[in-house]
């Protein structure tokens, strides 16, 4: 899923920016979390987790061409290489700490002591819900200082 619509993350970049299209990642991906709390034993597939998991992944797909975007214009032309290698290397050791906190969680919540992973969930869709927030807030904020071209973290479409 990730693969396919990442090309459509780069263009939704291009013509929105890549703040609003962050944002629109997490609430995607927030969303998509949120309807994982809808699993239940008896419920089918397609109607339990392949429409999560397509939210989760067409939210994913938005959000890593805008980071890369933001990074790489974040920084001057001779640096955008490192900055590049620096960002893809955060991301998978980010998702390798994840992974395996997520595995320590589960480990003990649902196959060592008994435990709901609905707080878990909970709290995993509202921190994507709000990093999405706090992208709009802070892309009307600052509309001012994007128009003037400033390097201060400037970070609109160009």
């Amino acid at each position: 899923m990730v693969l396919l619509l990442s090309s459509l993350g780069a263009t939704l970049t291009g013509r929105i920016g890549p703040v609003r299209t962050l944002a629109l990642g997490f609430a995607l991906l927030g969303s998509g979390t949120l309807l994982l709390l809808l699993m239940t034993a008896g419920r089918s597939y397609w109607l339990s987790v392949f429409p999560a998991s397509t939210l989760i992944g067409i939210g994913v797909a938005f959000i890593f061409p805008a980071a890369n975007i933001m990074a790489v214009n974040a920084v001057a032309g001779g640096r955008h290489g490192v900055t590049a290698s620096l960002l893809a290397t955060g991301q998978q050791a980010g998702g390798a700490i994840g992974l395996a906190l997520v595995a320590t969680v589960l480990y003990g919540t649902v196959w060592g002591a008994p435990g709901d992973m609905t707080p878990w969930a909970l709290s995993a869709s509202a921190c994507y819900c709000l990093v999405g927030l706090l992208l709009l807030w802070w892309s009307r904020v600052r509309p001012g200082e994007q128009a003037a071209g400033g390097k201060g973290g400037d970070t609109g479409s160009r």
